[in-house]
């Protein structure tokens, strides 16, 4: 059996979206699930009135690395007890967009959680 699951919320008051993607696939006595999320926010908007205003923000943006800095975790958890393997992935960073003549600075977090279990025999 494979069950899939899509999310895809959106909110204007916080300026987030959030997409999500479950799928559940039950085979051969086994059960494995994999999560995908990403979830976006806006957290600034610049606006520049011309090209030079433009030129000068990102001479600052490139002077200071350290606000585009990229995360990236890697956990992993096994259970002989519990016939579990999960294995998590987190990326966190942010990045530009640039609309008209307003610069956003959207904030990433994307997810990813792969999870196998062994179903007991008789059960």
């Amino acid at each position: 059996m494979r069950e899939l699951v899509f999310r895809n919320l959106f909110s204007t008051e916080s300026k987030k979206r959030d997409i999500c993607v479950e799928e559940t696939v039950r085979s051969n006595g086994f059960t494995s699930k994999i999560v995908k999320r990403s979830t976006y926010f806006v957290t600034n908007v610049s606006h520049v009135d011309s090209k030079a205003e433009f030129n000068k923000w990102l001479i600052e943006k490139k002077l200071n690395p350290s606000s585009n800095k990229k995360r990236f975790h890697i956990m992993k958890h096994h259970s002989d007890r519990e016939k579990k393997d999960m294995v998590y992935c987190k990326a966190r960073g942010n990045f530009h967009a640039v609309v008209g003549q307003d610069i956003y600075n959207i904030v990433f977090v994307h997810f990813l959680k792969f999870e196998t279990e062994s179903i007991p025999k008789g059960g």
